[in-house]
């Protein structure tokens, strides 16, 4: 297992991962709370740090654009 930071379910993490894995955006917030769910102290599933990583990959190989919050 791994950390997530912020109280949020694990149901939660996964609708915002598949959100930016659909529509291909990724505001700064967002990066953020991908970023603190992968470096903190709460546990999260192998499936949300596997779709966390998928959307960093995304956004190194411009299959995910960083936009302004929307």
């Amino acid at each position: 297992m791994y950390h997530l930071s912020y109280t949020h379910s694990h149901s939660y993490l996964i609708t915002q991962i598949k959100r930016v894995l659909q529509q291909g955006k990724l505001t700064s917030v967002d990066e953020k709370y991908f970023l603190d769910a992968m470096l903190c102290n709460q546990p999260i599933t192998q499936e949300a740090l596997t779709g966390i990583t998928d959307i960093f990959q995304g956004l190194e190989s411009g299959k995910i654009r960083l936009i302004e919050k929307e």
